[in-house]
């Protein structure tokens, strides 16, 4: 008998549990893949810019006297990215 009840549950719960996951799912604006979003692009952007800030005081980043190449590139790459981001978000 619990068994039942528990089956039965799980048939009239599963495509309700669908429904929302599907609902939650958006397209990543970079990648442009859809995915479950759980957080809102605005509250997303204000945690990474707040993460960052104490990223900052916690971890020096000395750009004055870049010394790898690679390094260089692949920051650059990620400012031009966040500063895209940033300007979606501000839209």
């Amino acid at each position: 008998m619990r068994i039942r009840f528990i089956r039965l549950v799980v048939v009239r719960a599963a495509p309700l549990l669908l429904l929302l996951l599907l609902a939650s799912c958006a397209i990543e604006p970079v990648t442009g893949r859809r995915q479950f979003i759980a957080v809102a692009p605005s509250e997303d952007l204000k945690l990474g810019v707040s993460s960052f800030e104490k990223m900052k005081t916690e971890v020096p980043i000395n750009m004055a006297r870049p010394r790898d190449p690679l390094s260089v590139e692949f920051l650059n790459y990620q400012k031009e990215l966040l500063g895209h981001l940033g300007h979606q978000a501000k839209t």
